[in-house]
């Protein structure tokens, strides 16, 4: 169950270049990308097991999630989730 809910929630992952350059990772600017290309996106979750994106855990309207946190708030419980993710260097 917990591979086809995966799969599902794949199916809605989109993937930017990255035109945005903000600073909002202080500890670790390499992870600025991941909330710049959110931003770009729209997304409302990040999805990362990266410390220094889950010690900010909200910016600009975004959640930034563990998997197991993410799928316990949004994973589709019968049919797809509609809800756009970023998922962030893993």
């Amino acid at each position: 169950i917990a591979v086809l809910r995966i799969q599902i929630i794949q199916t809605n992952i989109e993937y930017c270049i990255g035109t945005y350059s903000k600073k909002f990772v202080i500890d670790d600017p390499d992870d600025d990308k991941f909330v710049n290309c959110a931003l770009e996106l729209g997304a409302r979750v990040i999805v990362s097991g990266d410390k220094h994106l889950l010690e900010i855990k909200r910016i600009f309207g975004i959640d930034i999630l563990k998997p197991s946190e993410f799928l316990h708030r949004h994973a589709p419980r019968s049919g797809t989730s509609t809800i756009p993710t970023i998922q962030a260097g893993l």
